[in-house]
């Protein structure tokens, strides 16, 4: 186990170590080192999680000195936007005196701003605790513990820099062939800007449970690599020469649109992919996701509070844990089909403890929507790509990227108000939620374990369930 996982592994002891308190975290330490005997090698493993209790304390530390420094402070406030909601403050000006600052900041307007856009506010800095209760863990999740409650805005500087340029090219290109809620749905599948979205469409998509398609994540990750794969490809460039460039470009993609945790545990994802094909070492999917999601947490250790974070990775580990034992078809375009419903299956199972516990509610017709639905994202995406990259013969691809967008909110909008869409549950605790962790994971090893001691169904043949018994 440790050898076949030793990223998931210690993914796994990073996230532990945040939720023990310091003496039982200290404790799985001392017993990975006085188990240090060969046999034993793997307790030395435990010793990640004191040493990531020590990586969260010190970030909690911080944040703790931030809000007695600065919570309360009042004047005119340099704020640069970083995200919905988020922001770093870059100086604070009050009594004729301006102090220069870099300090990660919440904002508690969510007025249409642009990334990078520099605000000058006349405000009071409050904490994070006192922001409305809806918001709260948002801003813990993105590491916030100070939020600028604004009073006057009073100045604005527009974003600056390559990836600002891009970012209004991209809008200025999708304005010019789109408009409505299709040219707001193709900015937030492109930019990850939701903003322009209707309240009633994105309920819509909450109560369908396709919200995760408007979240840039690993799907649209696989689109872009496989455009410019593509691309690339056209140009007769070799396999790992094309990887590489891919790969960078997609970099460069992250930072036109910002870091966000699913976008960025997509794109390790990836790196860490092309890293093993070039060098040709064996690829195990499951240890690419605990790389990314480690990674990710050493970067920026908030990010495990974050929901958006959480369902990323419980929505991959389901399917990179149930898709192995899932039966193949003989025939190839059935077998598409019964994949990307399987897909949509095991991510929805994973996910339904974490759904129950933060938003009190679960879509019914998410497994059956998502499969039309990705297909229609994927292609909408395309045609606004290929239609960026056509300059002035750009309209074809626009008009298609148009008819895609209408049929993905017509859908949404219709399932949206059958009967039993969603349901709701009226509290759902610590205790439930365990409950329901639980009775999850042993559903997957039950599966797991039928397929492999199970004959295959009739006219099916296993393929990587008898691989890995092979």
């Amino acid at each position: 186990m440790l050898r076949k996982y030793p990223a998931l592994i210690a993914f796994g002891l990073l996230a532990l170590g945040a939720l023990l308190p310091r003496a039982a975290a200290w404790a799985l330490g001392a017993v990975g080192l006085l188990g240090l005997r060969p046999r034993w090698s793997a307790l030395l493993w435990l010793w990640v999680v004191p040493l990531s209790n020590l990586l969260y304390t010190g970030v909690h530390r911080q944040q703790e000195q931030w809000i007695r420094q600065f919570a309360g402070r009042r004047g005119v406030f340099l704020y640069e936007v970083q995200g919905r909601g988020l922001g770093i403050l870059r100086a604070w000006a009050a009594a004729g005196d301006t102090w220069t600052l870099d300090l990660p900041m919440g904002f508690l307007s969510f007025g249409r701003y642009d990334f990078g856009e520099r605000l000058w506010i006349r405000g009071v800095l409050m904490p994070a605790d006192s922001a409305p209760k809806v918001l709260r863990g948002y801003f813990r999740g993105e590491g916030r513990a100070l939020v600028l409650k604004p009073r006057e805005l009073v100045g604005r500087e527009p974003a600056r820099g390559w990836a600002a340029a891009a970012r209004r090219w991209i809008r200025h290109r999708i304005g010019r062939f789109l408009e409505g809620t299709p040219a707001a749905l193709a900015r937030a599948l492109v930019l990850g800007d939701r903003q322009g979205l209707p309240r009633r469409v994105l309920q819509d998509f909450r109560r369908t449970g396709t919200f995760h398609l408007l979240a840039l994540s690993g799907l649209h990750v696989g689109l872009l690599l496989f455009i410019l794969l593509l691309a690339l490809q056209t140009l007769r460039l070799p396999l790992r020469a094309s990887l590489l460039g891919a790969t960078a470009l997609l970099w460069l993609y992250l930072g036109v649109v910002g870091p966000r945790p699913s976008l960025v545990r997509g794109l390790i994802f990836v790196s860490a992919f092309a890293l093993t094909y070039l060098v040709e070492r064996p690829r195990n999917y499951l240890n690419f996701l605990g790389a990314a999601g480690f990674v990710s947490l050493l970067v920026a250790p908030w990010w495990l509070w974050s929901v958006g974070f959480q369902l990323s990775y419980a929505a991959t580990l389901g399917i990179l844990v149930g898709m192995p034992a899932l039966p193949r078809l003989r025939w190839a375009w059935l077998q598409r089909i019964w994949e990307a419903w399987w897909v949509s299956v095991f991510a929805q199972a994973a996910l339904v403890p974490l759904l129950l516990y933060h938003f009190h509610g679960l879509s019914l017709v998410a497994p059956l929507l998502n499969i039309p639905l990705v297909f229609l994202t994927w292609f909408l995406m395309a045609e606004v790509f290929l239609g960026l990259l056509a300059g002035p013969w750009g309209a074809p691809f626009f008009a298609l990227a148009d008819l895609a967008a209408r049929g993905i909110l017509a859908t949404v909008h219709r399932a949206a108000r059958w009967p039993f869409s969603y349901v709701e549950v009226s509290s759902f605790g610590p205790l439930p939620f365990a409950g329901t962790l639980v009775g999850v994971i042993l559903a997957f090893a039950l599966w797991r374990r039928w397929r492999r001691r199970n004959a295959p169904f009739q006219g099916m043949e296993t393929g990587a369930g008898q691989s890995s018994r092979g």
